[in-house]
């Protein structure tokens, strides 16, 4: 009998096919400027940053704000961005 995925399995597999930058992206509208194949630099719009201090590494699903040295995964960051827009 197979078994049935939980709700941290789908999650998972949810998250290990999205591309950070892009979820920045969609989220904030700002477009990023590419360092390499897969990482980019963006600004930090959550405290107002208006330089390109967050760096996103897509094949490793990281970023990382290069000024208040946080980081995290996808779920780091959308909760940074939301954060950031109700503070605004």
């Amino acid at each position: 009998m197979p078994s049935i995925p939980t709700e941290r399995t789908r999650a998972s597999e949810i998250l290990c096919h999205v591309q950070i930058s892009d979820v920045y992206h969609a989220l904030t509208g700002v477009k990023r400027r590419w360092t390499r194949q897969d990482i980019c630099r963006a600004p930090a719009i959550w405290r107002g940053g208006d330089g390109r201090n967050v760096s996103m590494e897509d094949s490793r699903g990281v970023s990382h704000d290069l000024t208040s040295d946080e980081g995290g995964g996808v779920l780091d960051l959308v909760g940074r961005i939301q954060i950031g827009r109700a503070h605004v």
